[in-house]
């Protein structure tokens, strides 16, 4: 029978969580799914049918195969259990919930660690999706140390959590009194455009970090997957587009952060194109490493090419925040749709004129819509 007080701790931070991150876990869903399952093979005619399904599958066998896949994934994994991390504590300290304090810490310590065990569990369900795919592909092919290893660390990764979860719920409460970059920064001048970088490093943390875990993935990722076309402009395309999904819930954050802390700024004698080029200028500052890399890998044109196209599709992508407003379910069918229309386009070689679009479609967007925000 399962406890009263799992029930609670499920029904507030793991709804909550998935309702949060819906965004960036469809889109991993969406591009494995597509990868796995859609994905054709140039020049298939001359394959066997099991070769194709070798292929489809050769993300799961890379993983079973290469120890240096098996560490980046676990890397991933951890990163994303410190998201889980900073999402269930932060959820803890609102006021909301603070009756977990003197409630949950009436039953014992064990009876606790178990509930929050659970909870990092289901947290964990893509994790487990994913290990349980690679058990049933590595029984077929014969692969078990990994998919052994992969339960255990997963099993780990949750009981270090409960334990963290448990020892936080039954310390006293806090005040909160402002981090030490708040302190270190009170004197500094502070253009528009910075604002969202300090609340980044600020209450972001986290999700800055495993958004450029991802992107990195991303990049590494779609190079070895698309291994054998390098050199064409449609992988330099696919690649970037990846990061650009990737910084999705940078974009979210920052729409709510605006729509929170600067709202008062309606009422500055900002120009909207002033506005619009500020926050270009911040989504060139989040993906700064990224742009360097570009320019590190393709020659110059190729590569402003895509940092145009880098620039611009964020742009649209905030710009459609100001259309959906904060309702997550909205936004994450509008990156879902720029994602499938942008991919198309690049596999059609249209990465150029889908730069002229985007560019022109994101302006379009923010100006008609930044004064018809919904409250």
């Amino acid at each position: 029978m399962v406890s009263p007080l799992t029930l609670v701790l499920t029904k507030i931070f793991v709804k909550g969580f998935y309702r949060v991150h819906a965004g960036l876990l469809l889109f991993f869903f969406v591009t494995l799914l597509t990868y796995g399952f859609f994905i054709n093979v140039l020049n298939e005619t001359h394959l066997i049918p099991s070769d194709r399904i070798l292929y489809n599958l050769i993300l799961v066998l890379t993983l079973l195969s290469s120890p240096i896949m098996v560490i980046v994934v676990f890397v991933a994994w951890f990163f994303y259990t410190l998201k889980s991390w900073d999402y269930v504590l932060g959820q803890m300290a609102t006021p909301a919930n603070e009756f977990l304090y003197y409630s949950s810490t009436a039953i014992t310590r064990r009876g606790q660690a178990g509930s929050w065990f659970v909870v990092q569990l289901l947290i964990s369900v893509p994790m487990i999706t994913y290990a349980l795919f690679s058990i049933v592909v590595g029984a077929v092919y014969h692969y078990y140390v990994v998919p052994v290893l992969i339960v255990l660390y997963i099993v780990v990764l949750s009981g270090v959590s409960a334990g963290v979860y448990v020892y936080v719920i039954n310390r006293r409460i806090k005040s909160n009194k402002g981090s030490w970059l708040s302190g270190l920064v009170r004197g500094w001048n502070k253009p528009f455009f910075s604002l969202f970088l300090y609340a980044v490093m600020d209450k972001l943390k986290v999700a800055f970090v495993v958004t450029k875990l991802v992107s990195a993935l991303a990049i590494i990722g779609g190079f070895h997957i698309l291994s054998d076309v390098r050199e064409d402009t449609r992988a330099a395309g696919m690649v970037t587009l990846g990061f650009v999904m990737a910084h999705a819930l940078l974009l979210y954050q920052s729409y709510r952060f605006e729509h929170t802390a600067l709202r008062f700024s309606l009422n500055f004698p900002y120009r909207k194109i002033y506005v619009y080029a500020s926050w270009g200028l911040t989504y060139v500052l989040l993906t700064l490493p990224e742009i360097l890399w570009l320019f590190t890998r393709f020659e110059a044109g190729l590569a402003s090419g895509l940092l145009i196209f880098n620039v611009s599709a964020g742009l649209l992508l905030r710009s459609m925040l100001y259309r959906t407003a904060l309702d997550i379910k909205k936004f994450i069918y509008a990156v879902f749709y720029f994602f499938i229309l942008s991919f198309a386009a690049i596999v059609l070689k249209l990465l150029w004129p889908l730069v002229i679009v985007t560019l022109t479609t994101s302006w379009i967007v923010f100006q008609k819509h930044y004064y018809k925000q919904i409250p």
